[in-house]
């Protein structure tokens, strides 16, 4: 740690605006790509961060990737909207997009509906007990997770190596989704049994999304691109010993 150095974030920041503005970028769109690199980095998300500079300026020197970014609205209705940022700097479109999809959201809103009292039993092989090893006994899973002794694996393991951060983030998504819009209970609270070991309802929430497809490119559209998928992930290197991808529709 004696050879690291510390770059004050505005000396940083000063720097990818220059190199941006040279690169001719809009000085505003340049102030969004900035600040994006930045914050990933605060945020310690490193591999998005700065060090990415050198990436787009040599997609910007050899041409595959413009220093202007012009969006065309392909399709816009009340709660959604189809954008084409022609080649342009994903951190620009994506700032305005988000942007958009909050004006949207405020104003035309969406429909969640609220379960309550549903119980899923847990996954086989995807709970580790209070000492971080793996169970796989269903019967003992549920009442360890009960007394706090358990804990669900987030999509991906506990390694960073296999994504589990990534897995961790999703999982927190998913648990904000299914209890802060409806007030419902989340993490712990889920357990079914109240401080003094009495069974209280479960109140769960759910968060229901329907996706209209067209709004976006329409449902021909969706089903020959999502086809192409499926068929690219069937015609994939198999795993030794097997003999192809189980897919369900």
């Amino acid at each position: 740690m004696e050879n690291v150095k510390r770059i004050p974030v505005d000396t940083v920041y000063n720097l990818m605006l220059a190199v941006f503005s040279r690169l001719g970028v809009p000085k505003e769109d340049a102030k969004i790509c900035a600040d994006v690199l930045i914050a990933s980095d605060l945020r310690g998300i490193e591999s998005h961060g700065i060090g990415r500079l050198k990436m787009y300026y040599d997609r910007i020197k050899i041409g595959i990737q413009k220093p202007i970014t012009k969006i065309d609205v392909i399709r816009d209705f009340a709660a959604t909207a189809v954008w084409d940022g022609n080649h342009g700097m994903g951190h620009v479109i994506a700032f305005k997009a988000m942007k958009t999809a909050i004006e949207k959201a405020k104003k035309y809103r969406g429909k969640v509906e609220v379960l309550d009292r549903e119980n899923k039993p847990t996954p086989e092989g995807c709970v580790i007990d209070d000492s971080g090893e793996y169970i796989t006994d269903s019967k003992q899973i549920l009442v360890d997770l009960v007394k706090n002794k358990a804990s669900l694996v987030a999509l991906g393991g506990r390694k960073e190596e296999t994504g589990g951060h990534k897995g961790y983030g999703l999982a927190a998504i998913v648990e904000i989704l299914s209890s802060a819009f409806q007030a419902g209970k989340f993490m712990h609270d889920l357990s079914g049994f109240d401080e003094n070991g009495n069974r209280i309802p479960y109140h769960l929430g759910h968060f229901f999304m329907a996706i209209n497809t067209d709004v976006f490119m329409g449902i021909d559209e969706f089903k020959k691109i999502t086809g192409k998928i499926m068929t690219e992930l069937q015609n994939s290197s198999k795993e030794p010993g097997k003999d192809k991808y189980l897919l369900k529709t």
